[in-house]
């Protein structure tokens, strides 16, 4: 019984967490200097920890088999992900920092 207690508390935690990740996600889709994917992708993680059928839903998932079944697979990704994922990531830093200087030039003014 109060091991049954314990998985319901810690699945209640668990959509708790993907509600406020999810929250926090979409303040980054605001906010330029804010990521918004690694929060999402943390929610779903949460999410799969919840429900059983969730989690069956998004193995099912084309994006899911093509990318991330590899990684679960072997516990690496591929190459190719590995390099775009870092132009993407390099591309997004650098636009917050160009957006931050023309701000902090416009406020100095």
């Amino acid at each position: 019984m109060r091991k049954l207690a314990g998985e319901k508390l810690k699945r209640i935690l668990y959509f708790l967490l993907g509600i406020l990740l999810i929250v926090i996600g979409m303040i980054g889709l605001a906010l330029p200097v804010f990521p918004t994917l690694p929060f999402l992708f943390l929610a779903l993680v949460c999410f799969m920890k919840v429900s059983k059928r969730f989690k069956g839903y998004v193995k099912k998932n084309r994006l899911y088999i093509k990318y991330l079944a590899k990684y679960e697979k072997n516990g690496k990704l591929p190459v190719k992900l590995l390099i775009a994922s870092a132009i993407i990531f390099l591309l997004f830093a650098a636009a917050a920092l160009i957006i931050l200087s023309v701000l902090y030039c416009y406020i100095q003014k």
